[in-house]
């Protein structure tokens, strides 16, 4: 059972699919379902409807938590107890200046949701009644939110795993623990496996139970229908990430300048700019060779461009499987996210663009920097590997209960 929020979609001809569940899903077959967060009913039009038949959705069983949970707050001791511990957390970090209001509100929703915590057990519970599922894949499973979730599906011998869904990395909180969370109380509402898009990802984390290396379906996909980089235009995509949005202007435009006749710049917005873009960057916009890139689908992009300029972000990782070279931008964000081993020199100063401009138009294919294989960021056979993985999984549950 995949248990997701439903917002990792795209449209298809058959509907929307979850590519983040979906080929997982389908290759699993008649032995998948995929539980949304996200609504839809018998009304809902075809084109938005989950492309995977056995797609259900949660939303009903949310709407009637959060009415039990107004309806059936915490108790007043409880209510004191929890906000006391809230209260003795924020007050060691007290000397970073924190906002009263913003403290005071971040306790009462963790006050709201310890409410919420036995509404949503009891729902969660009357799924695994139904379902019975032998492995739960489960969205964001480290993050801490769904940790009674999971503790439940222990207590009944399911195993929970985690699939990789962006970046993560030794900075990343939700997937980096110290040796307390090994710890059967703690430990309990954690997911027993994180599966990663591959071993570079595996290696970057300190996570305190299984790291497999998996791969990511939809990637395999789209990155073998791409045309051959040397087939592509000569166009170079500049990836916004809403940071230090006038450096990224001066990057582009020093990259256009530094790129042959006949190259231009593909400049994509971040999607929470979409709707303000002509008005955030109406100047960069406005010049020669800087064309704006309106496809939602990054992937189409990607198997458009020959290379990628970014700050910090999954992209530039992706980028690399659809053989495109990549450069990140030198930054403070870019310290905590870009592996240097993988990208190369950043760019920042008028010598460092033209030398990746001259890079960009001297490959026809990248290879990632420092000697690092393509196949231990991305692993291949994404779909296979997770039919591995669940035949295993089973294996083991039939041998506790033999």
């Amino acid at each position: 059972m995949f248990v997701v929020h439903g917002g990792t979609s795209y449209a298809t001809p058959a509907g929307t699919s979850n590519w983040l569940a979906d080929g997982f899903a389908e290759a699993l077959e008649s032995e998948a379902m995929i539980l949304q967060d996200l609504p839809f009913d018998a009304f809902t039009a075809r084109a938005a409807r989950p492309a995977f038949p056995s797609t259900f959705t949660f939303a009903d069983a949310l709407s009637r938590v959060e009415t039990r949970t107004r309806l059936e707050p915490l108790g007043g001791s409880d209510r004191a107890r929890v906000a006391a511990w809230a209260e003795e957390v924020y007050r060691h970090f007290a000397h970073f200046g924190l906002e009263p209001d913003r403290v005071r509100t971040s306790i009462d929703q963790l006050v709201y949701r310890s409410a919420r915590i036995r509404h949503l057990d009891a729902e969660f519970a009357r799924v695994l009644d139904r379902v019975q599922p032998s492995t739960i894949y489960m969205q964001t499973a480290a993050y801490g939110d769904r940790a009674s979730m999971i503790s439940i599906a222990h207590r009944r011998g399911i195993g929970v795993a985690e699939l990789q869904h962006g970046w993560i990395g030794p900075c990343h909180a939700a997937y980096n623990f110290g040796a307390a969370m090994r710890s059967p109380e703690l430990n309990a509402g954690l997911p027993d496996t994180l599966l990663t898009f591959g071993e570079f990802w595996s290696e970057a984390v300190r996570f305190p139970g299984a790291t497999v290396a998996i791969g990511k379906p939809h990637l395999d996909a789209r990155s073998s229908e791409a045309e051959p980089v040397s087939a592509r235009e000569n166009l170079v995509l500049v990836a916004s990430s809403v940071y230090e949005r006038e450096q990224l202007t001066e990057i582009v435009r020093r990259l256009r300048d530094a790129l042959p006749e006949g190259w231009n710049v593909l400049f994509r917005p971040h999607p929470s700019e979409l709707a303000t873009v002509a008005d955030l960057y109406s100047e960069l916009l406005a010049e020669d060779r800087v064309i704006l890139d309106r496809d939602r689908d990054v992937y189409a992009s990607l198997g458009r461009v020959r290379a990628v300029v970014g700050f910090a972000s999954t992209v530039l990782y992706e980028a690399l499987a659809f053989g495109c070279q990549v450069a990140a931008i030198d930054s403070p964000l870019a310290d905590l996210y870009i592996e240097d081993r993988l990208f190369g020199e950043r760019i920042g100063d008028g010598g460092s663009v033209v030398r990746a401009a001259e890079r960009f138009a001297g490959a026809d294919r990248a290879v990632p920097a420092g000697g690092t294989p393509l196949e231990d960021i991305w692993k291949p056979g994404a779909a296979e590997n997770l039919v591995a993985f669940s035949g295993r999984q089973q294996a083991r549950r039939q041998g506790r209960t033999s």
